[in-house]
């Protein structure tokens, strides 16, 4: 299913740049419609034709936006106990993951379109905080292996009380340029700064089985620190009165440092503690469609976006499920979303 979102948003964007109508072809195919003209001044600048990811889509000025999400984040490395069954002679396992549920977030931002020129500066704040509990028991007559652990009684456990968390925040500063390739069709292209801070943890306490009344307790946090310069473009098709389709695209190179530690206590003591910080290099890209309308001074979108941040998930893991120790946790991260953007111009 979410591929198919995906192919539907990339279907949907590379439509608008190469089959968006001209404004012969909207009046030819819909009769006499008011198509909004360009903005009657002696000489006017290029009309910003689509949103930066500060969401301009006014005529100039001052612009205010806010923007709603309904997201999901997807990462691997959750998985924290592997369940085995015998039954009739055959053993079954089962790796049993942490699935960070959806959650929603928020961007706000402003922007100035300068007077007399074609270039807008901008600014967007997004923050999002996602996470997720899970008890993990082994079936009667089964057993749970802690993948996390490095001790080996909690690698035959009989619980798990598993969490994970993801911190998300990013600010993004810009500066665009825009030109109107016919009365139905706007681009633009934008670039800048983006500053984020993200955290990631995984945490589990495993009891029962070889630990008796005792517990063992993992944690693994990774902590991200970084900024970096980013580049992308927009696509505003208008179809009728206001409205219309847009496509968005971002990609980007981010230097940060990942803060990553490793420590397990059990039974009261501390068994194993590990650190490790590194600086590196990480692309990260997004990409987003949908409906838009816009009025005089007023503007609203309704979309779908997809985010990747490449080798995102990095930092020092347990043993995992081979039973293979010292081992590194490295994936994307990423999460796709719905989302509603408002926008008002002074």
């Amino acid at each position: 299913m979410r591929g198919a979102w995906r192919l539907a948003g990339l279907a949907l964007l590379a439509w608008l740049v190469l089959a968006c109508p001209s404004r012969a072809q909207v009046l030819g195919s819909l009769g006499s419609i008011d198509v909004p003209p360009a903005a009657p001044t002696a000489a006017p600048p290029a009309v910003p034709a689509a949103s930066s990811s500060s969401g301009c889509d006014c005529l100039a000025g001052l612009w205010l936006t806010g923007e709603l999400f309904y997201l999901r984040p997807n990462r691997d490395g959750l998985g924290v106990a592997v369940v085995s069954t015998t039954s009739g002679g055959t053993t079954s396992s089962t790796l049993e993951e942490l699935s960070l549920g959806g959650t929603t977030a928020f961007r706000v931002g402003a922007g100035y379109l300068v007077p007399g020129s074609e270039v807008d500066l901008g600014a967007a704040f997004t923050y999002f905080r996602a996470d997720t509990q899970r008890i993990i028991t082994a079936p009667a007559g089964g057993s749970l292996l802690g993948t996390l652990a490095t001790d080996r009684d909690a690698r035959d456990a009989t619980a798990a009380d598993a969490g994970a968390a993801l911190s998300y925040a990013v600010l993004d500063l810009d500066a665009g340029t825009s030109v109107r390739v016919s009365d139905s069709l706007g681009l633009r292209a934008f670039g800048g700064v983006r500053l984020a801070s993200i955290d990631q943890s995984l945490k589990a306490i495993y009891s029962g089985g070889s630990l008796g009344a005792g517990t063992d307790y993992v944690n693994s946090p990774v902590r991200y620190r970084g900024a970096g310069l980013t580049l992308g473009g927009e696509a505003n098709c208008a179809v009728w009165q206001g409205w219309g389709f847009y496509g968005r695209a971002r990609f980007g190179l981010l230097s940060g440092t990942f803060d990553s530690r490793f420590s397990e206590t059990a039974g009261g003591s501390l068994i194993d503690d590990q650190s490790e910080r590194f600086f590196t290099v990480t692309p990260v890209g997004e990409l987003g469609a949908g409906l838009s309308y816009r009025g005089e001074r007023f503007s609203f979108s309704v979309g779908y976006q997809v985010t990747d941040y490449v080798n995102f998930v990095n930092g020092i893991g347990g043993p995992g499920p081979g039973g293979a120790f010292g081992s590194r946790r490295r994936s994307d991260l990423n999460f796709e979303a719905l989302t509603v953007r408002f926008v008002y111009s002074f």
